[in-house]
């Protein structure tokens, strides 16, 4: 879930993490480079702006624990529409 911003379409529908979509702001607009991802020592280094990471982080532990979305009104994952969005 890390790498959410670096992945495209297909690689997070791989993953099972487009419905973290419903958690985060969206691609276009601020700061989306939360850190890289160093594969051969499987390590997520976050970055020093951490003024745009936070947010971003917090949105995804909110996803990965089952709470309600900052940016869908509160609501919990299973209670989207896309009326919501």
């Amino acid at each position: 879930m890390w790498r959410y911003y670096q992945l495209n379409t297909d690689e997070r529908d791989r993953m099972g993490i487009t419905s973290l979509a419903n958690y985060l702001p969206s691609d276009e607009g601020g700061n989306r480079d939360i850190g890289a991802y160093n594969d051969k020592e499987r390590v997520m280094r976050f970055g020093a702006k951490h003024n745009d990471i936070t947010p971003i982080l917090g949105d995804m532990i909110r996803w990965k624990v089952g709470m309600p979305s900052r940016q869908s009104k509160g609501k919990l994952d299973s209670e989207l529409s896309a009326d919501d969005f």
